[in-house]
């Protein structure tokens, strides 16, 4: 339920990372990616949020009822606009 990925120098494709480590553990509660070039991506700690619906802290700080609201929102906004992608797609 703990991941401390503290200065790991992960790189790439550093937001889609997320996705794939949220996809990989669903059920984190507690998600260290502090020192990492990660955290210099637009945000990053909002995306981080969203994708891990269970996490209470995120880089040594709790995630509060209100980082919980902005981040289902965040996560709202990104499902709708990948639907409208979707259907634009399809329609051509």
């Amino acid at each position: 339920e703990t991941l401390n990925l503290h200065k790991n120098n992960i790189r790439g494709n550093l937001l889609k990372d997320v996705d794939a480590l949220a996809a990989a553990c669903p059920n984190l509660k507690s998600l260290t990616l502090f020192g990492n070039e990660v955290e210099k991506e637009d945000n990053y700690r909002i995306h981080t949020m969203a994708k891990f619906p269970l996490l209470r802290s995120l880089d040594f700080s709790a995630v509060s009822a209100g980082d919980r609201e902005r981040a289902d929102e965040y996560n709202e906004a990104m499902v709708d606009a990948k639907a409208v992608r979707r259907r634009r797609y399809m329609a051509q």
